[in-house]
């Protein structure tokens, strides 16, 4: 092989890394059986790293003018010349959310706040503790947005949104304390909206009472479970989020009267709970906020003439390269909605980073707390 040929050959292997990396986002979006999940995700890793040899050896063998080989190929260079810069170049240029007011943020290393990393005793600890990681970095992010729709009373409306806590034993339980004391340091917000992945094993419920009694709210607590949760006895995490003065929603409505004004406040748990949410008996006219612990499910939301919908799931990637962004996303859509605001007529939707993951690692991908401040026309 010539230098162009090795050129050409990796990138084949960028664009068959490619291929199958959207393949396994796609698959973990799913609510498959989390340990054929992790089989698939081996198989997957073998497949990717496994195609610079095979490719070697199909062209010492003179194989590679096959013509199935020979459209395979075709294919990852279209993926890795044309596709992924394409699809690059429209994230980099999408436009901002025309309600977005004002973005502020501030990150605060809570590794140097208390003098240590506090990375706990799960069995992922070690991830926490390496060179550059961010995952005890928090930012606390404030979103101004207008939405004209809104009552007249809800102006300056606040939502605080907490999601995919992941309790584990790694951060430890005081870095969790001082984030939610930090996130209460300007006052309580209106509402708070907690949108999953609550607890990562069986012996961390009992952390969830203590944690979210530190949350305060002047008008109402909102929650739903995600996909992590689903296998930690969902029930006993219902139960401690209401004993924490929560209100769970479920696959379910409620209207709530805020600032004397009503509120349809819905929850979406899917595709992990079923059955799906029903909107029967739920009023026509109003505003609807809903907690989604996906963003898969933006097609619902405009269908149900949903307002404001609150996500998490993605974690913004965990991982993110400059200019490309994010590798792995567990989403039906992949990387489109892998963290940020997104306007979809009738829906706005807002998906945090989330403050943790299973896997402590965070590389130019910051956990998140988000604070949105509602104004009106």
């Amino acid at each position: 092989m010539d230098f162009v040929d090795l050129m050409l050959a990796f990138a084949a292997w960028v664009g068959h890394a490619a291929i199958w990396l959207v393949a396994l986002n796609v698959l973990y979006s799913r609510p498959y059986n989390k340990r054929l999940l992790k089989i698939a995700q081996l198989i997957d890793g073998l497949i990717v790293f496994s195609f610079p040899p095979v490719l070697l050896a199909l062209w010492r063998f003179g194989a590679t003018d096959n013509a199935i080989v020979k459209g395979y190929l075709a294919l990852c260079l279209g993926m890795s010349l044309l596709a992924i810069p394409v699809v690059t170049i429209g994230r980099l240029l999408r436009r901002v959310a025309p309600q977005l007011v004002q973005r502020r943020g501030e990150v605060i290393d809570f590794a140097r706040e208390l003098g240590r990393k506090p990375a706990g005793d799960f069995k992922h600890r070690w991830m926490a503790t390496l060179p550059g990681n961010q995952c005890f970095q928090v930012e606390f992010a404030e979103l101004t947005l207008k939405l004209p729709e809104l009552p007249a009373a809800w102006d300056g409306l606040t939502i605080l949104q907490l999601t995919d806590l992941h309790l584990s034993g790694t951060p430890e339980r005081v870095w969790y304390e001082a984030v939610l004391d930090r996130a209460m340091a300007a006052g309580a917000p209106d509402i708070v909206a907690v949108t999953g992945d609550l607890v990562d094993t069986g012996a961390h419920h009992r952390w969830l009472i203590r944690l979210l009694r530190r949350v305060k709210w002047k008008e109402a607590g909102l929650a739903i479970l995600g996909n992590h949760d689903v296998s930690r006895q969902p029930q006993r995490v219902r139960r401690r989020l209401e004993r924490a003065g929560l209100t769970v929603l479920g696959n379910g409505w409620r209207e709530l009267r805020v600032r004397d004004e009503p509120l349809v406040v819905l929850g979406h748990e899917g595709p992990w709970f079923h059955p799906g949410p029903s909107l029967k008996g739920c009023p026509e006219g109003g505003f609807r906020l809903c907690l989604s612990h996906t963003p898969d499910n933006i097609r619902w939301a405009r269908a149900n003439r949903i307002g404001l919908m609150l996500c998490g799931h993605n974690h913004g990637g965990q991982m993110r390269l400059p200019l490309f962004g994010s590798l792995f996303v567990p989403s039906l859509y992949s990387r489109r909605y892998d963290c940020g605001l997104f306007w979809e007529a009738p829906t706005l939707m807002y998906v945090s980073r989330g403050l943790s993951g299973r896997e402590p690692l965070r590389y130019n991908c910051r956990p998140e707390v988000t604070k949105f401040i509602l104004r009106t026309a």
